[in-house]
């Protein structure tokens, strides 16, 4: 399979260029700039990939290709209007290239960290519109724990990991706090929680009953 050369891509750019402006002037679409570096983000992140295609042992492309697009589709989903989706793609794009580091090479268990963080960050941007006050902040909390639960458990080429448990069940607790505290669920969480207990308990008693 033959490469495609680097000016391939700024060929593909500038007719992507060329159209747009085209476009703008014929009144067809009213500001050209803005898709314009749109999709120069997106094609310049892509020829990132490309290369990554053909080196496979090189991840490092990983990350500027899924960060350009990323910002490519920022910039467009900002101009339809979406500036919510917008503002979490970017971090989720990014997260996503160092998700694609670690499985590239299990090696790199370090990379699931920061893909775990920015993951959880664009998990709480999307969930502003539908969580009241620090529920997003739970949100984000809980993308943590999850994060070093899977640093914990994860394939990975260091022998002992158990060092994340501990970060991941106070974050976790820190989420389900702010969670709780958002959605006023205390009133119920309390006698929930006793009616468990009891439960347990005659389920224990119940148990031992029937075992002598």
């Amino acid at each position: 399979m033959k490469k495609i050369e680097p000016r391939m891509f700024l060929g593909v750019l500038l007719i992507a260029a060329g159209g747009l402006f085209m476009l703008q002037n014929l009144g067809v679409i009213p500001e050209a700039a803005a898709w314009f570096w749109s999709i120069a983000f997106v094609v310049a992140g892509l020829g990132f990939l490309y290369f990554l295609y053909h080196d496979r042992s090189q991840w490092w492309p990983v990350i500027p290709g899924f960060s350009l697009i990323g910002i490519g589709g920022t910039i467009g989903l900002s101009e339809l209007g979406f500036d919510n989706v917008a503002g979490a793609l970017i971090l989720a794009m990014i997260g996503l290239a160092f998700w694609v580091v670690y499985a590239m090479q299990r090696s790199n268990w370090w990379a699931i960290i920061p893909g775990g963080i920015l993951s959880s960050l664009a998990l709480m941007i999307l969930a502003e519109p539908w969580l009241p006050s620090e529920g997003p902040v739970g949100v984000m909390f809980l993308g943590f724990a999850a994060t070093f639960l899977a640093v914990r458990y994860l394939p990975n080429a260091e022998a002992d990991m158990r060092w994340a448990f501990i970060p991941a069940l106070i974050l976790g607790i820190m989420g389900m706090a702010f969670l709780v505290a958002a959605v006023s669920l205390m009133e119920y969480v309390f006698p929930a929680a006793i009616i468990a207990a009891g439960i347990f308990l005659i389920v224990r008693a119940l148990g031992a009953r029937s075992a002598g």
